[in-house]
């Protein structure tokens, strides 16, 4: 299963979601406590309060098997993740 996790509470995912036509992608909302997820990975960005854009794999162990970082004005690649599995 692939997961998608943002700041972003669900209402605002799920427009997303639905804008971007998204498929076999489950979302879910790291809005509150706001960021622990992104913080516990080190991709918060505090002073923000937002979360860089990146791609994570992690296996089904916990490890952390891929991560691409993107610029903040870029949508994460859902198709590289994709490979990433399959490969």
């Amino acid at each position: 299963m692939v997961y998608g996790i943002s700041i972003d509470s669900q209402y605002t995912q799920a427009a997303w979601y639905n804008h971007l036509e998204l498929k076999n992608i489950q979302l879910l909302a790291d809005f509150w406590p706001h960021g622990k997820v992104a913080s516990d990975y080190g991709v918060f960005r505090s002073n923000d309060g937002i979360s860089e854009r990146v791609n994570i794999l992690i296996d089904e162990e916990g490890k952390i098997k891929y991560t691409k970082l993107y610029d903040l004005g870029t949508l994460p690649d859902i198709n590289e993740i994709l490979d990433q599995i399959k490969g």
